[in-house]
């Protein structure tokens, strides 16, 4: 049995993960809804997926993989934009064993039988899975599509090329001279908004839909437990409540109902939770009642009020990074580098320093750049000044040269590289990543690249100043930056390196330098 999983919807409220971020990416109690999704449809027989991607498409296929530890397998599809999403169906490729399957949107769980259709049902070419909604006080009815579908071989080679689900719909309604069967869904959980997912864990937790598989156990009737958990004798728990892994719940805690927290949490002394979600990795501080709210580390978001708040006050919230303690030791061998090339080349520095004092500039072009990898929230971003000495000659155009890459020269190697090895010491940049950006310069990229650009790590040398030169055009600095986020690694970082000091003393051709 097959299944196509369009995850191209995306959340329809700001998060604090970008601004275009899948729905079916956010956390349905222990894991992401698309994973429940996938687990949902492998127990029903289900063991080749198809899967749609445009946001994030590095986070669901790192998530998912090629479906080995489920015993199936995945095959994916990226596209530019949601509304390409339905071409895939056109192109995919059937086999005898596959003339139907099934059409899911990965945001959406529908509990139904999804097995092998009759016989009866076949010449429909299409059976929709739909929800009956109550239009008014009059008791209207109305049917809405779920956005899970059976579909023929023929109804997918004939679905149009560009829409949104509401085309599809429409389409799916009127293909041929047939009418489409229904089938009518009384339980359908979504996570299209922050409304739905809060809706969805209360569903789950109620037990009013089933069929999921939980990591923790139920210690007992609505009240879930994970391993590893610190529950001090005085929590007060009012059923149902879910605790992730290696969570610490402080004295006079009170928990519940329908409360979830997610793993990695510390809730310290007499907090009061009510119909709340804590998101992995949280710090919730002492005495604070929260009720209808999500909470992911430093943000806050009221589901009644519609609104998110970002709080910058660590003994309110705050993160617990389960990575703090290796991200900082991965920076040693660089951090001590530099400070072995910074003893070795003092003398120079020094010079450059007296020679500065004595014709009465300043010491250092600092450029306030922003600390990666960084949150997508700008008030949580690190700031740091990156040192540079103020050139001997200012420049002839009297232009700012302050976003420009190092040129690749002695000369740039003297007044660039030697003082930014002060910021490598104290850990704020590398030697190989991409080039260093204010503030400003990140809120203006475009959204997917500024997405993977916080991610990524800042460094001296970068992939466009090795393959572009000084002045690499926006779509090359784009490429390159694009590529070394996916690429980094330590040998990917000696390669660069050789590669820059090879340009330095002539052994490797530099690239065409535009002015």
């Amino acid at each position: 049995m097959r299944a196509i999983l369009i995850t191209t919807n995306e959340l329809v409220e700001p998060t604090p993960w970008g601004d275009a971020y899948p729905s079916a990416m956010m956390p349905l109690i222990d894991r992401p809804f698309i994973q429940h999704v996938v687990e949902y449809l492998v127990n029903q027989g289900f063991n080749r997926f198809d899967v749609v991607l445009c946001q994030y498409p590095e986070k669901i296929k790192a998530l998912l993989g090629d479906g080995s530890r489920w015993g199936v397998k995945f095959q994916y599809h990226v596209v530019k934009e949601p509304s390409k999403s339905v071409h895939v169906l056109r192109c995919l490729d059937f086999d005898k064993n596959d003339e139907w399957l099934l059409l899911v949107s990965a945001d959406r769980l529908c509990q139904a039988d999804f097995k092998p259709l009759k016989p009866a049902l076949l010449s429909c070419h299409r059976i929709l899975y739909c929800a009956i909604h109550q239009r008014n006080e009059h008791k209207d009815k109305k049917l809405c599509w779920s956005g899970w579908a059976q579909l023929s071989k023929q109804c997918c080679l004939a679905a149009p090329g560009k829409c949104d689900e509401d085309g599809l719909f429409e389409y799916l309604l009127s293909f041929q001279y047939t009418k489409p069967e229904f089938v009518i869904i009384s339980d359908i959980i979504r996570s299209h908004s922050y409304a739905g997912i809060m809706a969805a864990h209360k569903a789950v937790l109620s037990k009013q839909f089933n069929g999921l598989i939980l990591a923790a156990r139920e210690v007992e009737e609505g009240v879930w437990l994970s391993r590893n958990i610190s529950l001090h004798p005085t929590v007060q728990i009012q059923r149902p409540i879910y605790i992730g892994q290696n969570c610490r719940i402080s004295k006079g805690v009170r928990l519940g109902p329908h409360t979830v927290i997610g793993d990695n949490c510390v809730i310290d002394d007499k907090t009061i939770l009510r119909n709340t979600i804590i998101l992995p990795g949280s710090y919730v501080g002492i005495s604070l009642e929260l009720q209808d709210v999500v909470v992911d580390q430093y943000r806050l978001i009221n589901i009644r009020l519609e609104s998110a708040v970002t709080i910058t006050e660590n003994f309110i919230m705050g993160s617990l990074p389960e990575k703090q303690f290796p991200r900082w030791l991965k920076s040693i061998p660089s951090r001590l580098l530099a400070a072995i090339l910074l003893i070795l080349t003092s003398p120079f520095f020094l010079a450059i320093v007296l020679i500065l004092k004595m014709l009465k500039r300043p010491l250092f072009n600092r450029k306030k750049a922003v600390r990666l990898p960084a949150p997508h929230d700008p008030e949580l971003w690190c700031i740091f000044s990156l040192l540079r000495f103020h050139p001997f000659k200012p420049a002839s155009d009297g232009a700012d040269q302050s976003n420009a890459l190092p040129d690749i020269s002695w000369q740039t190697l003297l007044f660039y590289f030697f003082p930014a090895l002060i910021n490598i010491m104290r850990g704020h940049l590398r030697f190989v990543g991409v080039a260093p950006r204010t503030a400003d310069e990140i809120k203006i990229l475009p959204p997917d690249w500024r997405i993977l650009y916080l991610q990524s790590k800042i460094g001296l040398i970068s992939e466009a100043l090795v393959y572009f030169g000084a002045n690499p055009s926006e779509d090359e600095l784009r490429v390159a930056e694009t590529f070394y986020s996916v690429s980094a690694s330590w040998k990917y970082d000696l390669k660069l390196l050789a590669k820059y000091f090879g340009q330095l003393v002539y052994l490797w051709p530099k690239p065409n330098m535009k002015t």
